[in-house]
């Protein structure tokens, strides 16, 4: 890793935001893809974990599937709340 950083240091300004374009876009198709094979697999009544550190180790329960989010509800309230697909852990 050392050896990477090295290298970018090399870079001019013109190719560091060339390269910071090019990990933004493939951070975004990573995260699309990620949200797409979970979003196939999501039902309503699952129970599922949210990747937040506001709700770390709290359980949902889906409540709706929708086209790139979920409506899902912390267990024992009546909150819903809307989370994106790559965002969310299913609970085995």
């Amino acid at each position: 890793m050392q050896a990477l950083f090295t290298e970018i240091q090399k870079l001019s300004i013109e190719e560091l935001s060339q390269l910071n374009r090019f990990v933004i876009e493939t951070s975004k198709s990573k995260k699309a893809l990620l949200g797409n094979q979970i979003g196939v697999q999501l039902k309503a009544n699952m129970t599922v974990t949210i990747n937040s550190p506001k709700f770390e180790g709290k359980k949902f329960i889906v409540q709706k599937v929708n086209r790139t989010k979920a409506v899902i509800r912390l267990e024992g309230t009546i909150k819903d709340y809307d989370a994106p697909f790559n965002m969310i852990t299913i609970v085995k």
